[in-house]
């Protein structure tokens, strides 16, 4: 019995691996993953698969019959002389790999097969999905080496069909498309059309939810894209957002409980921004903490200290308040209907070290198509001088039954402390001269100790 258990676990552990293969949701032209799951609807979204590994495989993407109504899968044709669907076959499921369209009373999709020989590890298949109505659609995942049956698939992914906020249906959601949302702002929808698509939350109000579903389809482009696989050139950039203090410094030296007021800063290089979505993240909150309290839309601006500042916008469509990607952050949304917004101070909040330790601030753009380079805060939090210096009657430093010698140790680490700590002082006081401060120090309490 004993050698049947151990014949057993080394015919398990004989087994082959299945290749690590799965499916991601990209945007159709560069297959970039996308941050969302939202589909506007007149655009398109791809299912990319691939795999880290090159192992023969089958698998399957299915719309099962309740969904079939929201979405549609679509094989890629560039050439109408190759076989159909030999477009959505990527060069690294091999030369022979191939694609079968499946239709019955369950589902309908394609099932897809790798070469026996000249497949590698990559990007195997890509297959376009087009949102019909608003609404969710579930797209199944099939491994066939573990999943055959339509109840199991390996792997659903969610599509959230959402309004199109292309409301000129002129291909591309921009200036056009947010001067006819602006005409409708806080306008009661009861038109059957949402007001000309503006209400996108169809909540029977254009207000600022619908401003943040706007903002997350800027410059988002909806006609039939183009099978183009292998990605261009990187282009240069030409957005460049940071965050910096009074004196335009991306790096400081702060004192604990020191509260300062830092500034969102926008560059631009032959690129006109209209509307903007950012998100100030602390790299550890346990260290410091931002003013983030809300922009009130009753009693602008409210209790708290942020301020927008960028121009000219249009005011109506200020927010700012706790961040999305993380609550202690700040997000600021602002957009310009008079013209594109210009460089410089954009907005800005107040921030406080609470404990020594160094902070990083991060931006986080919402609107992922700008490509924009984000520029992070560095601030080094060090205890007041006069916190560590200042010695009272309660101080453990100076109780009578301190010695001399301890108390000009303490003294003397905390001196070295500053130093370590502060590249302000290391910027204004040579090391030389500091190092004879420390000197003079030690001296002056030993000549105390002998009097």
């Amino acid at each position: 019995m004993k050698n049947l258990f151990v014949f057993c676990i080394l015919l398990v552990v004989g087994l082959p691996v299945p290749a690590a293969v799965n499916v991601t949701v990209c945007d159709p032209v560069h297959l970039r993953p996308l941050w969302h799951n939202e589909v506007m609807l007149g655009s398109k979204v791809s299912l990319l698969v691939h795999s880290d590994a090159n192992d023969l495989w089958s698998g399957g993407l299915f719309i099962h019959n309740e969904h079939r109504p929201a979405g549609m899968l679509s094989w890629r044709n560039d050439d109408p002389n190759a076989p159909a669907g030999q477009a959505s076959c990527l060069e690294a499921a091999g030369r022979r790999a191939f694609l079968l369209r499946w239709r019955d009373s369950w589902m309908s999709g394609f099932d897809l097969y790798t070469d026996e020989l000249s497949r590698t590890p990559g990007d195997w298949f890509v297959l376009d999905y087009t949102p019909l109505t608003e609404g969710e659609c579930l797209i199944h995942y099939y491994n066939h080496s573990s999943s055959f049956t339509v109840p199991d698939p390996n792997k659903t992914v969610v599509l959230a069909n959402t309004a199109s906020r292309d409301l000129n249906d002129d291909g591309v959601v921009n200036y056009a498309d947010f001067a006819i949302f602006s005409s409708y702002w806080l306008a009661e929808c009861a038109d059957p059309n949402a007001c000309g698509g503006a209400d996108l939350d169809r909540d029977g109000v254009v207000g600022l939810s619908d401003v943040l579903m706007f903002a997350d389809f800027w410059l988002w482009g909806t006609p039939n894209w183009p099978p183009e696989i292998t990605p261009g050139p990187t282009p240069e950039p030409t957005l460049f957002y940071s965050i910096t203090d009074p004196n335009g410094l991306d790096e400081i030296s702060i004192p604990v409980g020191q509260s300062v007021r830092l500034y969102l800063d926008k560059t631009t290089i032959d690129n006109d921004v209209a509307i903007f979505w950012l998100e100030a993240l602390i790299s550890d909150p346990n260290l410091g903490w931002i003013d983030n309290t809300p922009y009130d839309p009753n009693d602008p601006p409210g209790d708290g200290t942020a301020e927008l500042l960028a121009w000219p916008r249009s005011t109506f469509f200020d927010y700012w308040g706790p961040g999305e990607i993380q609550q202690e952050g700040i997000q600021f949304l602002a957009a310009s209907f008079s013209g594109p917004i210009e460089d410089g101070p954009i907005a800005s909040f107040i921030y406080t070290p609470v404990m020594p330790g160094t902070v990083t601030l991060n931006l986080y753009t919402h609107l992922d198509e700008e490509q924009a380079v984000l520029g992070p805060m560095v601030l080094h939090q060090y205890e007041p001088e006069g916190q560590m210096q200042m010695l009272s009657a309660d101080d453990p430093i100076v109780v009578e039954d301190a010695t001399t010698e301890k108390t000009t140790e303490q003294m003397v680490e905390a001196l070295e402390a500053i130093w370590e700590e502060s590249p302000e002082l290391q910027d204004t006081v040579d090391e030389d001269e500091w190092t004879d401060f420390i000197e003079a120090v030690k001296q002056s309490a030993e000549t105390e100790s002998v009097e």
